[in-house]
């Protein structure tokens, strides 16, 4: 649909494809570069200048996934995660890894589903990542019917789940850390759910 309302237009078009999550990170590491304008460049004197910096690092933070990207030098042990790109005469290694599932929604309602699995209750659960006094009331469907949360038994998914606030730090950071995996790492070493990741270097964006 995409690309037929596109060829449409007067200009040259020359396909449209959904990016991988790996692409999605690189780009974006590309983006934040060039803005900061890291890369040589073309100077108004005629000649090629290099800024001398080092490029930076790409965090993106969005709805559904993450994405971490930066410049590495060291060995990308799983070569899904290496793109290499050669922009302005020079070449870089990246790293880059997008977490499916770990954006800032998706991870919220995962969250959601976790406490209704620990506390029994498809009713009412406590939230202790909320603060105290909070109240809120939401259908569970709008937890369950979504790619990252699949409910393995039957539930209501009209059936309204009861939200209390409790903002008790201890018990937030223990609920979301079992979001996350640091076992069976099959590389030298991972950040989290086994995912390689090399030593994270420099600044970030």
């Amino acid at each position: 649909e995409v690309a037929d309302k596109l060829k449409t237009y007067p200009f040259s078009f020359k396909g449209a494809t959904i990016l991988s999550g790996q692409e999605e990170g690189a780009y974006g590491w590309v983006t934040v570069n060039y803005l900061l304008e890291n890369y040589i460049k073309y100077g108004f004197v005629g000649q090629w200048l290099s800024p001398g910096r080092d490029t930076v690092g790409a965090l993106d933070f969005g709805g559904a996934s993450t994405q971490i990207t930066f410049e590495t030098k060291q060995t990308v042990e799983n070569k899904d995660n290496l793109m290499k790109l050669r922009l302005y005469g020079r070449d870089y290694q990246i790293y880059t890894q997008s977490f499916l599932c770990y954006g800032r929604d998706q991870v919220l309602l995962r969250l959601l589903a976790l406490l209704i699995m620990t506390q029994g209750s498809d009713r009412s659960i406590v939230h202790p990542c909320y603060p105290a006094g909070y109240s809120d009331s939401i259908k569970l469907s709008s937890v369950f019917d979504t790619a990252c949360n699949k409910r393995q038994t039957p539930y209501k998914p009209n059936d309204d789940l009861q939200i209390k606030g409790t903002g008790n730090y201890d018990q937030c950071l223990g609920n979301v850390s079992r979001l996350f995996s640091f076992d069976n790492c099959s590389y030298s070493r991972c950040s989290f759910d086994g995912v390689f990741q090399p030593n994270v270097t420099g600044n970030f964006m």
